[in-house]
């Protein structure tokens, strides 16, 4: 390590989950790239961490804060953001892990490429133990007005500097990841590295789109609430698809489903509402 490599702080946020954090910590540990502080921000967990804690208390790298109660993951992020000293920055939710050269592949193309505000990458579907890539490499705000083409924050890194310009709106724990991709991009683009540099947990593991089919429809109209709150920047065919999506995920295992097609037609459409139905039943089919 040279005197002027940077300093990368790694925000891990983590609620209920100590084994998976311990995997989330040792992939931090064994990076390529060494010159990284960990901060750990426990949302007010009721599991004990005791045990976490003590393996790690002698390790000068990573400090230990925990919410006063539980905030949600956008709280965690953004005061685990506050806490940081590095000029980059990388998020990772506790059950995900990072693939061994994931900070120093990302700080080199940040460091060769100062155009970009951030750098993401691609992931390994820790289910299905593929690949994935959504095919798009330069990342602009009209690429994301649709959907989150990025993903989890856990596959990116960005420059501190634009961490002014941003932050993650603590009013919701659901699409604040895109929320946050929104307001950066309006001052600059973000970059997608081929590489799978991240295993990305798709078990059913407590990720928030677990149990989509028991939402209400009141439920349903909260978790879009960035869709609503964006809604004159995405523009009204965007926040159509995006409403419909809502509705219709997990559209097999609804018990009413006449309701839930019924409040879509109102929103969005008879012939939208129809097609992404479709669209979702053979997906699920298949």
């Amino acid at each position: 390590m040279m005197d002027n490599d940077p300093l990368v702080s790694c925000i891990i946020t983590t609620f209920n989950r100590p084994q998976a954090l311990v995997n989330a910590i040792e992939s931090v540990l064994v990076q390529s790239y060494q010159h990284f502080e960990i901060i750990v921000v426990d949302d007010n967990s009721t599991h004990a961490y005791d045990a976490v804690h003590a393996r790690y208390q002698q390790h000068d790298k990573i400090q230990f804060v925990a919410n006063p109660r539980n905030l949600g993951i956008s709280a965690s992020r953004n005061l685990g953001i506050s806490m940081a000293k590095g000029n980059y920055l990388a998020f990772l939710d506790d059950d995900d892990r990072w693939l061994p050269t994931k900070l120093a592949s990302q700080l080199q193309f940040l460091q060769d490429n100062p155009a970009y505000l951030a750098c993401s990458t691609c992931h390994i579907d820790s289910q299905r133990q593929i690949r994935i890539d959504r095919g798009k490499r330069h990342i602009t705000l009209e690429t994301m007005l649709g959907e989150n083409i990025l993903g989890s924050p856990s596959k990116i890194m960005l420059r501190r500097s634009a961490l002014h310009k941003a932050k993650f709106n603590e009013q919701t724990n659901h699409a604040e990841d895109w929320d946050f991709y929104l307001q950066l991009l309006h001052h600059g683009d973000i970059y997608v590295l081929p590489e799978a540099l991240v295993i990305y947990n798709t078990q059913v593991f407590g990720r928030l789109t677990t149990g989509f089919a028991a939402l209400s429809l009141e439920q349903i109209q909260q978790k879009a609430a960035m869709t609503y709150a964006n809604r004159s920047l995405i523009g009204e065919k965007n926040f159509k698809t995006r409403m419909a999506h809502y509705y219709f995920d997990s559209f097999l295992q609804r018990k009413n489903k006449g309701k839930y097609f019924q409040q879509a037609v109102r929103e969005v459409g008879f012939f939208l509402a129809l097609r992404i139905m479709l669209k979702v039943i053979r997906r699920s089919v298949w």
